[in-house]
């Protein structure tokens, strides 16, 4: 499959509010389209296990995530997508 069909692809699903499955790509190019379709960016990184592979949070300014799941092999997983990202505050009275 070429290059602008996958592109697409990870468009396609990234932007919709629900996905079916996770899109793989090389990490660099799903960084790039986030990035340039969305304005999202690396904000938290975690490594999950003994070093299995690494998790990534990925915010833009306006409120939508991405969560990128990169196992050793190098080819990086959109595994779940979404809107209204906001930092925890504490409510008084509210228990949150």
């Amino acid at each position: 499959m070429k290059k602008g069909i996958w592109v697409g692809l990870v468009i396609l699903l990234v932007s919709s509010p629900a996905m079916a499955a996770p899109v793989c790509l090389e990490r660099a190019q799903i960084l790039r389209v986030l990035e340039e379709s969305h304005g999202e960016r690396v904000e938290y990184v975690g490594v999950v296990g003994t070093g299995e592979a690494l998790m990534e949070l990925l915010i833009s300014e306006s409120g939508s995530w991405s969560i990128m799941f990169t196992p050793p092999i190098g080819v990086s997983c959109i595994m779940a997508v979404g809107t209204g990202w906001q930092k925890k505050r504490n409510m008084k009275g509210s228990g949150i």
